[in-house]
């Protein structure tokens, strides 16, 4: 038995934290260790994001359907580098994309 959040979880989550990890670092020059605070994650996690060590199936499995995701991803990393969010309306707005993925692609990815 499989919950709806199980695939978000597993795959959207990690590839949402993964562009925003390269973005806030690449784009926005902070250290790992500041990324890691702004997110709730540990270092050794956003080192792993910033390898492609993480999310990497997530981006195959949906291909040009991960859109959504990416735009999501980069808004928040801007948002996250100028202040202008905080983890709850992060939350609410991934929570979005994914009801809106699974609404769209149950069936195509068995979520």
């Amino acid at each position: 038995m499989r919950f709806n959040c199980q695939f978000s979880v597993r795959n959207l989550l990690p590839a949402f934290r993964s562009i925003i990890t390269k973005q806030l670092i690449n784009k926005h020059k902070l250290t790992q260790t500041q990324v890691a605070f702004k997110l709730g994650i540990t270092q050794a996690a956003v080192s792993n994001y910033i390898n492609s060590k993480r999310a990497a199936k997530c981006r195959k499995m949906l291909g040009d359907d991960f859109l959504p995701v990416h735009s999501l991803a980069y808004a928040t990393a801007e948002k996250i580098a100028t202040g202008e969010t905080n983890i709850d309306e992060i939350k609410k707005e991934f929570c979005k994309i994914c009801i809106e993925l699974r609404e769209k692609y149950v069936e195509n990815y068995n979520i």
